[in-house]
């Protein structure tokens, strides 16, 4: 049963930028904090990701080590992956019973990202929502943005 005081946040990083972000979050927040982490680590390049997802889209992660059911709030970070989810966050999202909990999503995008909400909502049946915060970079990795 989750606790609604209790707040983790939950985030998923492959260059760092998610990473980064959601450490300032949790620190700010004073929660606690969790990496997904895919069993079989992706490599930095982009084209090597994509090989990589077209063969195993949900990839094997590590289990978690706190028990997502004793939180009622979960600030959820991840990059945006072609206006999509990264894989190991699908994952993650399927072994989750999301009623009554709810839901701080962050995404660190430098592309498309108007389908991702809907996308990340669809998979968290019975989960409250708050507007999403994205986190907008350049093409030299650059931060230029924060949108609501």
């Amino acid at each position: 049963m989750s606790n609604d005081t209790h707040i983790l946040l939950v985030y998923y990083s492959l260059t760092g930028h998610t990473e980064y972000v959601a450490k300032l979050i949790a620190r700010a927040v004073g929660c606690e904090i969790e990496r997904i982490e895919p069993l079989i680590p992706y490599k930095h390049s982009k084209e090597l990701v994509r090989r990589r997802l077209r063969v195993e889209p949900k990839p094997e992660i590590r289990i978690l080590t706190h028990d997502i059911t004793h939180y009622g709030t979960i600030i959820l970070g991840m990059p945006v992956w072609d206006n999509d989810l990264p894989g190991p966050v699908i994952t993650f999202l399927e072994k989750v019973d999301w009623r009554g909990i709810r839901v701080h999503p962050f995404f660190a995008t430098g592309g498309l990202y108007i389908s991702v909400y809907a996308r990340l909502k669809a998979r968290c049946k019975g989960a409250a929502f708050t507007a999403p915060l994205y986190l907008i970079y350049d093409s030299d990795n650059e931060l230029v943005g924060i949108k609501e």
